[in-house]
């Protein structure tokens, strides 16, 4: 609608947030979501702030049904962590595409991830899971990833916090074989 464009325009991270949020919930697919972006979104889709944006889009969607569900406590049932990442990885394509190997954005997307998951508590093992994941879809590279945790200059909240919950992730990360396998990968994130 014209109200939406004269809103984009304004504030475009903001609607595009909003409308993918929108998108996610009526359960489109990652290509129904790109095509949205392409039509209506064209001055947002060189901000280096975009796949951080879709980033917690994505992730605000999946948690709600996974890690965040309400009264889900204690150590989380593998079932849900298998739902979590096929959930997760439907998107990843999204991820890729607006990332564009671009060590900014993906900066930017783990700092995303941290911010989110101090707003929740570092619930369950989040973060290392959605790591994984992130370099299992070659969403992220292991440049990144290092340039994240060797991040002295951050002011995201929690660092510390955030860098302990990935110790795991960064030791198998350090050990993985630059073309590590899939079962090696999969065991891993286990």
């Amino acid at each position: 609608t014209a109200g939406d464009q004269d809103l984009l325009f304004i504030f475009p991270l903001m609607v595009v947030e909003d409308k993918v949020d929108a998108l996610l919930q009526e359960g489109k697919t990652s290509d129904q979501i790109l095509n949205w972006l392409s039509a209506n979104a064209q001055s947002s889709l060189d901000d280096p702030k975009l796949p951080a944006t879709l980033l917690r889009a994505v992730t605000r969607l999946v948690t709600s049904k996974t890690c965040l569900k309400s009264g889900l406590t204690g150590d989380m049932p593998q079932e849900v962590k298998d739902q979590e990442k096929e959930m997760f990885a439907q998107y990843c394509v999204i991820f890729r595409k607006y990332t564009d190997n671009s060590p900014t954005k993906q900066l930017s997307c783990l700092l995303e991830l941290q911010a989110f998951c101090h707003e929740h508590g570092f619930s369950q093992g989040l973060l290392q899971r959605l790591f994984y994941l992130l370099y299992e879809q070659e969403v992220i590279t292991e440049e990144s990833f290092m340039s994240w945790k060797d991040d002295v200059k951050d002011t995201t909240p929690s660092k510390d916090k955030a860098v302990l919950q990935t110790n795991k992730f960064f030791a198998w990360l350090a050990t993985a074989p630059e073309e590590s396998g899939d079962e090696e990968e999969e065991s891993a994130v286990q």
